[in-house]
């Protein structure tokens, strides 16, 4: 503590007094020497009698301002010390342990608390910075702090945006299309002089060795076009599908064994 009057070293800073309804500083108290048997004074300054606080002095502007070691317990009571309270933990008003209070920050001039680092112990080393707005009630064991606001969440409202592809086909608006990875199916319509095909490719999750077969079914149509269809991919659902549906399928047949051809017998009249 040095004054600006005479430039006297006034003694070495004790205790630094918070006032925790206010959360600013309010004084300071000092030791000087010159006691008998060598001992020390206490003596206090008010904050408002303080010029500056500087990294290693704090200076007032007349030593006339320095009370007695009386008028501590007087001005002191109810107030706070920086060294206890820097002991206190700090947790939030939903009951979540944050850490111990390690460090205090002032604003110059107003002398009001700005911010304070909260430590998470040992295995942390690293602390974490508390804005003042945050800070709620300082008591005698815990210093309470308000929770953070959280975070905007999106609109549940809004629909993801799908990855599969749509067709815009008639009598399909809006149908994902999705070829099944397992077979594959293809219907080709003939006209009245090509004739029309159905295609059917086997599964390819054969049995291990077997190839994969594949089954060709056609007709040949000579009156209006048909159009061969098939309602699944199996591939004997398939043949009698088209065989029935192809009226040119049905005229066409197996001819009989020799066996079983009838037998003519001549008659002369």
């Amino acid at each position: 503590m040095v004054s600006l009057a005479d430039g006297t070293e006034l003694g070495s800073v004790e205790h630094v007094y918070l006032d925790p309804t206010r959360k600013l500083i309010v004084a300071f108290s000092f030791q000087s020497g010159g006691g008998l048997f060598g001992g020390k004074a206490r003596s206090l300054v008010d904050v408002a009698d303080v010029h500056a606080i500087g990294p290693d002095a704090i200076t007032i502007t007349d030593a006339a301002a320095v009370r007695s070691e009386m008028a501590i317990g007087d001005r002191c009571h109810g107030l706070i010390e920086l060294d206890d309270l820097l002991k206190r933990k700090v947790m939030t008003e939903r009951g979540e342990h944050l850490g111990q209070l390690t460090a205090i920050h002032f604003e110059q001039g107003s002398y009001r608390v700005s911010s304070i680092e909260v430590s998470h112990g040992r295995l942390h080393p690293e602390t974490t910075s508390i804005p003042a707005a945050q800070l709620g009630q300082i008591g005698d064991d815990l210093i309470l702090v308000t929770d953070p606001v959280p975070a905007p969440v999106m609109d549940q409202g809004a629909s993801p945006v799908s990855s599969r592809r749509t067709t815009g086909r008639a009598g399909s608006r809006g149908r994902a299309e999705t070829p099944s990875a397992s077979s594959v199916c293809r219907t080709k319509a003939g006209s009245a002089a090509s004739p029309s095909t159905s295609t059917i490719a086997s599964s390819p999750s054969a049995p291990a060795g077997t190839a994969p077969t594949t089954r060709r079914v056609s007709s040949k149509s000579s009156g209006p076009a048909t159009r061969a269809t098939t309602s699944s991919c199996n591939p004997t659902s398939a043949t009698r599908s088209a065989a029935t549906r192809s009226p040119t399928a049905s005229r066409t047949q197996t001819p009989l064994p020799r066996r079983h051809r009838p037998r003519y017998v001549a008659v002369r009249l």
